[in-house]
């Protein structure tokens, strides 16, 4: 299980319905407000969005069967998926690393056990703690610490590491209970559930270890979109023309473009992640500017994550765009495809932030809260 998987954005071998949402609140707000790219300009409000604009996940699916299809059951997954196979064992440690990764773990494994406690809370469980993540981040000495002795006690046997991952659990259900208690909440409930769960999240916690021990570069594998599948789309669907992933009259579909310039793309993060990581380590000296960008914005997301994630966002995005934008060529026919298009080079690389801080630090509440300040889910 990848970051995506950790923090919802990919549920099972889908991406989950928060997720949908989003992407659709993007292509919504890209229509709005016009789409401006190279010599084409279209203005904002061409065309009527009903209710792709104000229904539900349900509706957009129910309405749009061919624009789900495509973009959310085709491309969206398939990117999500691509870049979910990146390992977030924290590449980083002991350098740099998100203490918090256990507690993200068992908010998503313990997810059924905490449905029905988020009744009696004012937001999910998981919001109030992310909104409480400086509590976490204040004791990350002591957990990153005590996460270090379980490592190191693995060379001893497993009834060591299970002993140190008692230790570990106590730490973290007492943090979990202080967060909730700050955010004014009754966490009685919610400890005893945990502690119930004890065993369970106990041996996650050595399994969290045996990752970190066993990470490596190399794990990182070698990225590439597939060229999707779209015999199920129905043929009888409206579809506009340079929405075909076909070729049609020699020149391909804006589609057809899209899918063979993100398997170029897809080519660049395994090289970026290797540099990223390798400067934080020490193991490279020398980057480029854009690869300095990410290390000082992943530096500074411990003390301004805010700030942090925008960084990341203009630094990549800008890269992302450039090597897209100009071999789109633009159809007025086609604006709700380049505009779900445009939405997911965005969904894109916000994926990718989310994948990389997984990656560098480990898949904790930090990246739970780079997703959510992305409105990625």
């Amino acid at each position: 299980m990848g970051t995506l998987s950790t923090v919802g954005i990919l549920d099972g071998d889908a991406v989950s319905s928060g997720v949908i949402s989003k992407y659709r609140d993007s292509t919504v707000g890209i229509l709005r407000d016009g789409i401006t790219l190279g010599s084409t300009n279209l203005p904002p409000g061409v065309i009527s969005l009903g209710k792709f604009e104000t229904g539900t996940t349900e509706d957009i699916i129910r309405e749009y069967p061919a624009w789900n299809a495509y973009y959310v059951e085709g491309l969206l997954t398939s990117v999500a998926k691509v870049l979910d196979t990146v390992p977030d064992t924290g590449a980083a440690f002991p350098f740099l690393f998100d203490p918090t990764r256990p507690i993200a773990i068992i908010l998503t494994e313990l997810s059924a056990i905490f449905a029905p406690i988020n009744s009696i809370l004012s937001s999910p469980i998981t919001d109030i703690i992310i909104s409480q993540i400086d509590v976490f981040l204040s004791k990350g000495e002591e957990i990153a610490s005590k996460l270090k002795e379980i490592v190191d006690s693995l060379s001893e046997g497993i009834d060591e590491a299970l002993a140190k991952a008692e230790e570990f659990f106590e730490i973290i259900k007492t943090a979990i209970g202080e967060a909730l208690d700050r955010a004014g909440e009754a966490f009685e409930e919610v400890i005893s559930k945990i502690e119930e769960a004890k065993d369970s999240i106990t041996q996650k916690i050595v399994e969290i270890a045996e990752n970190i021990k066993n990470s490596a570069l190399s794990l990182i594998p070698d990225f590439s979109l597939p060229v999707l599948d779209i015999s199920f789309l129905d043929p009888s669907l409206s579809i506009a023309p340079l929405f075909a992933t076909v070729e049609r009259d020699g020149q391909d579909g804006i589609a057809t473009k899209f899918i063979k310039l993100m398997t170029a793309f897809l080519k660049i993060p395994s090289e970026i992640i290797q540099t990223v990581t390798g400067v934080i380590t020490g193991a490279i000296s020398e980057a480029t500017e854009s690869i300095l960008q990410l290390v000082d914005a992943i530096n500074k997301i411990f003390t301004d994550i805010v700030q942090a994630v925008k960084d990341m966002l203009q630094a990549l995005l800008g890269l992302v765009w450039e090597r897209i934008s100009a071999t789109i060529d633009i159809n007025p026919n086609a604006i709700l495809e380049i505009a779900s298009t445009i939405s997911v080079v965005i969904f894109f690389v916000k994926a990718f932030i989310v994948t990389l801080v997984g990656f560098v630090l480990g898949s904790g509440l930090v990246a739970f809260a780079v997703a959510k300040a992305l409105s990625i889910i």
